[in-house]
């Protein structure tokens, strides 16, 4: 490396020598010196003293704030823009303006004061371009974020379809979604998949075997190669989110996550996760939420089983936070609806009863301005029956709905009643203690927003009630309960309000 660098800086000042003599050589040649010497309003000894300060301060700036760039995914911004270029990087502008201020002190000691406005202006030039990647580097932060968020999900994409024909249908399909999405920031990606697929059909389609196979040759190579450009980049992905973990660098972390997320590398994902899971348990939390919503393989779904196991027995046996673990809690078994199925009638049936409230304001409105107060008053409530009539159909519908579903169609929450006993039953009873205010509180969250989505708290003697349990964990509760009455480990109160859950009115 040191070999590498001092072979580099040779050839900067070489570079710099050599521009500046020949350029200076052709300034003397053509005598133009002394029209530049002869100039009354250049001082340069001040000149000189000027560069000389200039150069100094820009650098020493440059040098610190430099630092402070940080990362960009797997991308570390200050080695991308300021030391992987060869002839713009910091290092060679470094030794191009130092070079030329030895070059202007030199000039100026023999009195060649040409030699010193030449390098002047050199150096300005520099100064002005390393300024310049330092401005695009600070303010153009998102835009090197978006095209590397670009840039890995085509490679994953490349990755993921290991036929041209499949890779071919997804990227049609990106394509659409992208131009009904009309986002201008998605335009330069909708465009070069257009044209990517034009240049794809344009072959299969052709026709012609050699151009099919040609095709397919292609791009076997490119996912060849994007497999192992992304192999790199999740290493790298891996090391900088574990460092910045371990920094409780919160930034660098959530972008990361969140590109593992939108870009579905859950392999990845999985991998970071134990870490994640010691740095914000809420967070892993949620990230595994979101995970689960939009769906995973066999694979991913089996390291998520095992890791949501983990998890919640790293929660309840450390200081877990009960919000964490309500995280974990909805999404731990996925047999736990939560009213999905009934999100679109609910929806549909509140809009409807919205609908009528606001016709019977539009009523009473009516009323308000007839000239004949009582034939105002009898055409409401004529109105007023037909409207109460239809809210009664509405209600009924609700109650229906929900007379039809099972506990696990509202319930939202896994209920860690097996782990609970299991901790009993192994002596440890802060824990299962623990378990069961956990299930008591998720009960309490759960109930309410039941109550409050289906709108069943304005449906007066509803005469609706369901259990919280199904059979098998009320069973688990039942032993639970029998096992403690000599051992007192759970007080009265968490036992009550156990077998209140068996049915509860809505």
């Amino acid at each position: 490396m040191e070999i590498h660098l001092k072979s580099r800086t040779v050839k900067y000042v070489s570079v710099t020598v050599a521009f500046l003599l020949v350029t200076t050589f052709l300034l003397y040649l053509f005598n133009m010196d002394k029209a530049i010497e002869s100039l009354p309003e250049i001082n340069y000894f001040d000149l000189l003293l000027g560069q000389i300060a200039n150069t100094l301060i820009v650098l020493s700036l440059t040098s610190v704030l430099s630092s402070n760039f940080g990362q960009a995914y797997w991308v570390d911004i200050k080695e991308t823009k300021l030391i992987k270029p060869f002839w713009t990087c910091f290092t060679g502008i470094t030794v191009y303006l130092l070079t030329a201020l030895l070059y202007s002190i030199l000039m100026y000691a023999i009195g060649r004061y040409a030699g010193v406005l030449l390098s002047a202006v050199f150096s300005t030039v520099l100064l002005v371009i390393l300024s310049f990647q330092m401005i695009s580097i600070y303010f153009g932060k998102e835009g090197i974020k978006k095209q590397l968020r670009e840039e890995y999900e085509q490679l994953l994409r490349l990755t993921n379809y290991p036929y041209v024909s499949d890779y071919l249908y997804k990227i049609k399909k990106l394509e659409k979604e992208l131009r009904e999405c009309a986002s201008p920031e998605k335009e330069d990606l909708c465009r070069a998949l257009q044209t990517e697929i034009r240049g794809l059909e344009k072959k299969l389609n052709s026709g012609d075997e050699k151009q099919v196979e040609e095709a397919h040759k292609e791009y076997v190579k490119r996912s060849v190669d994007a497999h192992e450009t992304l192999k790199n980049i999740d290493r790298k992905l891996e090391e900088y989110t574990k460092n910045a973990i371990k920094n409780n660098d919160s930034e660098v972390i959530i972008e990361n996550i969140e590109l593992l997320v939108s870009a579905e590398n859950d392999i990845t994902l999985f991998r970071l996760m134990e870490d994640l899971f010691s740095w914000d348990e809420r967070y892993c939390c949620k990230v595994l939420r979101q995970v689960n919503e939009r769906g995973t393989n066999f694979i991913i779904n089996r390291e998520m089983h095992f890791f949501k196991r983990f998890a919640l027995q790293k929660l309840m046996e450390g200081s877990g936070k009960l919000s964490a673990i309500q995280f974990l809690l909805s999404i731990y078994d996925q047999s736990n609806l939560g009213m999905k199925n009934l999100r679109e009638d609910l929806k549909r049936i509140d809009s409807e009863r919205q609908k009528l409230r606001s016709k019977e304001l539009e009523l009473n409105k009516v009323m308000l301005g007839d000239e004949d107060i009582g034939e105002g008053y009898r055409k409401v409530k004529r109105e007023n029956k037909q409207l109460e009539e239809e809210k009664k159909a509405l209600e009924e519908e609700i109650l229906t709905l929900l007379g039809s579903c099972t506990t696990k169609d509202l319930r939202s929450y896994y209920l860690p009643l097996e782990e609970c006993y299991r901790a009993y039953e192994e002596g440890k009873y802060e824990i299962a203690n623990k378990y069961i205010t956990v299930i008591l509180e998720c009960f309490r969250v759960d109930i309410d927003l039941i109550r409050f989505d289906t709108g069943i708290m304005d449906i007066p003697d509803s005469g609706i009630s369901f259990s919280y349990f199904t059979e098998e964990e009320f069973s688990i509760v039942e032993r639970l309960i029998e096992q403690d009455k000599l051992k007192a480990a759970i007080s009265e109160m968490n036992k009550k309000a156990l077998l209140s859950m068996k049915e509860i009115k809505l």
